[in-house]
């Protein structure tokens, strides 16, 4: 399972026990890997380069070279360590970024190692974006990007004594203060979502990432297009210069399978863009559906059911358990209460 932009492995796991995705795929006795996107705050090692000393080599990476390069070493990983077990893929967000990005890039890697790939909460082009961050770094592109690079800021809202005391501190105790910094990227509906996990989710935010990769996002929202990163990008550019920049070939992905869950009010993977990565797979998408749902919903919604029932289904018919692998419920849940206190 691997999260979004910001966020942590923590999202799996905020929701309470009986519907939190990790712990009902755990339950059902699926082995459950959680991922940690290069750079926050639980991956932030370096063989050769320190995050606070070295920013401008750590942080030169975006999630295309997560869903090129670090998916691959993840799974090897997993692999490794289970006997060469095929691995299904839930990915949410930023999460599915890096996943449409791997398989268009490197396929043949994939298609012999994950037999399913379920994307929540979809993204790849942006253009249709609601979400604050994206739209003002896409409009003010060029002063943002050259600020951050005067000032040598090349980390984003990485997690730290303040901004984790803060989210804690307002989440806890001014909730509207909370929404109000959260619909920077997404919006909280209290019709949707369970508001008491919403503050503990929030209260776990924000997790850090490269100022590159909300660039990244930024240009593929002004170009219209699922693109690699373009390094000499400027809003001149954008306005006058034929686009050569390589595309990612989505429509390429053709080996493994892909069910998407996108919701009807999430504003930042907009349904039309949304839509759009379906329509440009095609075939290949072996699930497609819209449910009531914004962007954090698929993590702290009240009704989890496109999770327990719609995802369950999917994995029990594309990556069923081995017969061995299943164990009593009363044994996971002791597993389950274990890990949570």
């Amino acid at each position: 399972m691997q999260h979004g932009i910001l966020d942590s492995a923590n999202c799996w796991i905020v929701n309470y026990p009986e519907v939190a995705p990790a712990f009902v795929a755990a339950r059902a006795g699926y082995d459950v890997w959680l991922g940690n996107s290069r750079g926050n705050t639980y991956s932030r090692a370096h063989v050769e380069y320190n995050p606070d000393k070295d920013e401008k080599k750590f942080w030169n990476f975006s999630w295309f070279d997560m869903g090129k390069y670090d998916l691959p070493a993840v799974i090897d990983k997993i692999q490794a360590e289970t006997d060469g077990q095929k691995v299904a893929y839930i990915g949410h967000s930023q999460g599915t970024t890096q996943m449409f990005t791997g398989l268009a890039e490197n396929q043949d890697y994939f298609k012999d190692k994950v037999p399913l790939f379920v994307a929540v909460g979809p993204v790849t082009k942006i253009s249709h974006t609601g979400a604050g961050i994206f739209k003002w770094t896409a409009n003010f592109y060029d002063i943002l990007s050259d600020t951050c690079d005067l000032l040598g800021i090349h980390e984003l809202l990485g997690a730290n004594w303040f901004t984790s005391g803060v989210s804690s501190l307002f989440c806890t105790h001014i909730p509207e203060f909370c929404e109000l910094i959260s619909a920077l990227f997404v919006t909280h509906n209290p019709n949707l979502d369970d508001s008491d996990r919403f503050a503990v989710y929030m209260g776990h935010e924000p997790n850090g990432t490269s100022v590159k990769s909300i660039l990244h996002y930024a240009q593929n929202m002004k170009e219209d297009r699922f693109q690699v990163f373009a390094d000499d990008y400027t809003d001149w550019f954008s306005r006058h210069e034929k686009r050569t920049t390589d595309l990612i070939p989505i429509e390429n992905i053709t080996e493994v399978p892909v069910a998407m869950f996108t919701g009807k009010e999430d504003i930042l993977a907009d349904l039309t863009d949304s839509r759009w990565t379906r329509d440009r797979i095609g075939d290949n998408i072996v699930h497609y559906e819209e449910i009531e749902a914004g962007h954090l919903t698929f993590m702290v919604g009240k009704d989890m059911t496109y999770f327990t029932e719609g995802v369950m289904n999917l994995l029990q018919q594309y990556h069923p358990l081995p017969t061995t692998q299943a164990k009593k419920s009363d044994e996971i849940d002791q597993e389950l209460m274990n890990f949570v206190q």
